[in-house]
């Protein structure tokens, strides 16, 4: 179903040569609110997308404030520490990215970002996925109170 957002992005996607707008929007979820500025829009959006992806990292890796973290942290060697720490930091690049391109504010840097960010988003997802899966297993585990860490 063709939108108001998906038809002004259709527009822009020839000029700019984007990532087609339904991939996107299965990324990313898209909502109508606004249409002014479409590519902006998208931005934003997958924008908090890579940011709520980098807060999860960022527990797991620093679980001080977060039992969730806390208890998956215990299921990481030294080998998923580094592939999660990579992909933190590749999440970073691209929410500094943001940061300059709302900065800068023309549909050509956001046009670019989307392009960059999309084909670097979907490298992060297929990275983060096996240690994603390890975390989930880790709720299978069961530790001792001292492997656990102090829980209060």
């Amino acid at each position: 179903m063709e939108t108001k957002l998906s038809q002004e992005y259709l527009k822009l996607q020839k000029k700019y040569k984007l990532p087609d707008f339904l991939i996107l929007d299965k990324e990313f979820e898209f909502c109508e609110d606004e249409i002014k500025y479409p590519l902006k829009q998208v931005r934003k959006r997958m924008s908090e997308v890579v940011e709520g992806y980098g807060k999860i990292v960022e527990e797991v890796m620093h679980p001080e404030s977060s039992i969730a973290g806390l208890y998956e942290s215990k299921a990481l060697d030294e080998v998923s520490k580094n592939s999660l720490f990579t992909c933190y930091k590749e999440l970073m690049k691209l929410l500094r990215f943001a940061l300059e391109v709302s900065l800068l504010n023309t549909e050509q840097d956001d046009a670019d970002f989307i392009n960059k960010s999309f084909s670097g988003w979907m490298k992060i997802k297929k990275d983060l996925l096996p240690i994603v899966r390890l975390l989930k297993t880790s709720w299978d585990k069961s530790y001792t109170e001292e492997q656990q860490g102090y829980m209060g």
